[in-house]
């Protein structure tokens, strides 16, 4: 945490950045400073690369805004076909928080086989491993 504290005053501080002139935001003669880039925190050795600043940085936006997890978890969950339980683990709520927010979504949670041959296939995962005991 003191860490991550460290490099947000770092992004605050505008003596640890540079200043380029946009004569459309000033008067003529004053700068205007531009946003910090990922490249500016690898420069100051805040981080190795570029890459593990995106990490950080949506690791840190996940964490303080449960609904973007939860958004994130519904997408995934339409979209790569991830199980129920690991949608509730992505976004951070347990199977029946997840399955009402998906209803809530307007999509309707996949449980069990959607087809005979999936049905079988489970069936006999289960005998197998019953028999195996």
């Amino acid at each position: 945490m003191v860490r991550w504290m460290k490099r947000r005053s770092l992004l605050c501080s505008s003596t640890n950045m540079s200043e380029a002139t946009d004569p459309k935001l000033n008067e003529p003669g004053e700068t205007a400073m531009r946003p910090t880039e990922a490249r500016d925190l690898v420069r100051a050795r805040l981080y190795s690369s570029e890459e593990e600043v995106v990490r950080d940085a949506l690791r840190h936006l996940l964490r303080a805004r449960p609904d973007a997890k939860a958004h994130v978890a519904v997408h995934r969950y339409q979209t790569e076909g991830l199980s129920l339980a690991k949608a509730a683990d992505l976004a951070g709520v347990s199977w029946a928080q997840m399955r009402e927010i998906l209803l809530e979504k307007g999509v309707l949670p996949r449980l069990g086989p959607e087809t005979l041959e999936e049905a079988q296939q489970e069936a006999q995962v289960l005998r197998d491993f019953s028999a195996g005991r």
